[in-house]
């Protein structure tokens, strides 16, 4: 599923090989103009029934539903969104937000965006309904990212939540933090980088077996793949940073 703000759609693809993107045919699209002419990211529920994206023509965050799991051509939108731009009533403005991102349960969102020096995290009363969305406060809420990142565009979580990625194109970065309290982004700390001119995608598959970017350079998806499991010690970014995977495919 792919995202942009040229098009002003979400493309849908199948691939005749899980997880290989030089395997995709077009499949379905939904024209989100209506809601936002910009759109920058998305994020789709795991059990495909549910997805969100997030744009800076309003600044805001818009939920949709699929009738049939990941049938983007079932899509409608729920009339239900998060206004996240100056003036809110969150207690926190991200202008341009860029990249979302939830917790496993729908009880977390997390926004990322191209204006603001922080990662923020808001609670959501009723999950995955983004219009019950509460901030607890600064020091309990964000993480700061500028240093090093002016720019920051997209974000990702592992499944345990005790890894987050970001990109940035300030620096031409992708980051990785460590949570020590596992979702809550104010516990991140940097353990490493990785090099990547123009990030502005990423997505990590839920085994982290597979690893994608995309930047705004060209109109490639670039797969990494590590090529055996990880021990408990070691994680996926450490692994590319080191040379031990190299690009797979795009």
């Amino acid at each position: 599923y792919v995202v942009g703000k040229t098009a002003d759609e979400v493309n849908e693809y199948e691939l005749s090989t899980p997880w290989s993107p030089s395997t995709a045919t077009f499949a379905n699209l939904i024209d989100i103009t209506t809601e936002d002419s910009n759109p920058t990211g998305i994020y789709i529920r795991d059990d495909g029934l549910k997805f969100w994206i997030c744009g800076y023509t309003n600044d805001r965050i818009y939920q949709y539903s699929m009738s049939t799991a990941w049938d983007i051509s079932t899509a409608s939108y729920d009339n239900i969104n998060l206004f996240v731009g100056s003036g809110n009533s969150l207690g926190f403005v991200q202008n341009s937000p860029d990249g979302i991102y939830f917790k496993y349960d729908g009880t977390v969102l997390y926004i990322i965006g191209r204006s603001g020096d922080f990662i923020h995290q808001v609670d959501l009363s009723t999950p995955w309904d983004v219009s019950t969305a509460s901030y607890s406060g600064n020091s309990t809420g964000r993480l700061d990212i500028n240093p090093p990142e002016a720019n920051p565009r997209d974000i990702g979580i592992n499944s345990s939540g005790t890894l987050l990625y970001w990109v940035g194109i300030t620096t031409d970065q992708l980051f990785i933090y460590r949570l020590s309290t596992p979702w809550d982004i104010t516990s991140g700390v940097e353990i490493d980088r990785f090099a990547y001119i123009n990030p502005t995608g990423l997505y990590v598959s839920p085994d982290e077996d597979n690893f994608y970017l995309v930047n705004s350079s060209d109109d490639i998806v670039r797969r990494y793949r590590r090529p055996s499991p990880l021990t408990e010690s070691e994680y996926f970014i450490y692994k590319v940073n080191r040379n031990k995977i190299n690009l797979c495919e795009t």
